[in-house]
């Protein structure tokens, strides 16, 4: 009987040896990102999160890049939000309020045509004393979701392409 046991124990220990043993791990990724947690210092909170995993290749017009949200943080009051790119950054080439032309950081000729597009509102151009105009909401609100888009088919190069933008609030 105590050979038998021993028989069948023995049996399990092989079967668990070979069964780790055919197991691998074939390939690992690691990423790595910091949450970082601050005090608001303005009434309005700014935050680009872009789309991960993008590859360098061709890209369909309208295809998404980033999404955007502005919240206003010091008020509940419902209020125009109006977005922008950042005038006079030297990797962007403002075309308009909504339109961006980004250069690559390893090569000015990496170039990406980039739109901003509200997702859920309606908005226009509202001329701003400093920079240029901003793209505004229609309707006012305490949050404003946006999207980046590629502006036209085009084909993108690996390379990282830095973006700024501008938010305000914005009282007709």
């Amino acid at each position: 009987m105590q050979k038998k046991l021993l028989s069948i124990a023995m049996g399990f220990i092989t079967l668990g040896m070979a069964s780790s043993a055919s197991a691998a791990f074939i390939e690992q990724v690691t990423q790595t990102s910091t949450l970082t947690f601050s005090q608001p210092t303005s009434a309005l909170n700014l935050v680009i999160n872009p789309v991960a995993g993008l590859t360098a290749g061709a890209f369909q017009n309208g295809a998404q890049l980033a999404n955007i949200t502005v919240t206003q943080t010091a008020s509940t009051d419902l209020n125009h939000i109006g977005l922008r790119w950042t005038p006079g950054i030297a990797n962007q080439v403002v075309e308009s309020s909504r339109q961006a032309v980004v250069l690559g950081d390893t090569s000015a000729t990496n170039q990406l045509k980039a739109i901003i597009s509200f997702t859920g509102v309606a908005g226009s151009d509202v001329a701003s004393p400093a920079g240029g105009p901003y793209y505004v909401t229609t309707p006012t609100v305490n949050t404003l979701n946006a999207q980046i888009l590629t502006q036209g088919n085009q084909n993108i190069a690996a390379d990282t392409y830095p973006i700024s933008l501008d938010a305000a609030v914005y009282i007709p």
